[in-house]
């Protein structure tokens, strides 16, 4: 779920506060567009949902979380198509993944302390 490589990258760059800063500012904001997409799914707001799926797979990628990064393109994807079945599961796909993100960085926290 978090790409080792992207994360030494971040460690040499930021050091090991600035990495820590940056996964849990990610997380956050990560939490906060799910919270959103399901919103614009129960609107029915496509279009909005593609584009806020965009947002959360660039801030995934830069923070390393490859398998949310990826999940949020098949979000896209959907969205794109207004397959509404498979948007479904994707987004529960994503909902799935972002807790498996956030138990490997609380993980990866306790390991860097």
């Amino acid at each position: 779920m978090l790409d080792p490589d992207r994360l030494v990258e971040l460690c040499v760059e930021m050091g090991q506060d600035g990495t820590e800063a940056l996964l849990n500012g990610t997380l956050d904001q990560l939490n906060a567009g799910l919270r959103e997409l399901d919103i614009l799914y129960q609107t029915q707001r496509w279009q909005s949902i593609g584009a806020q799926a965009e947002l959360l797979s660039q801030l995934a990628s830069n923070a390393g979380m490859t398998t949310f990064a990826r999940v949020t393109r098949h979000v896209v994807d959907c969205a794109a198509k207004e397959r509404i079945v498979p948007l479904a599961a994707t987004l529960s796909r994503l909902h799935r993944i972002s807790d498996g993100t956030l138990n490997s960085v609380w993980e990866l926290g306790d390991m860097m302390r």
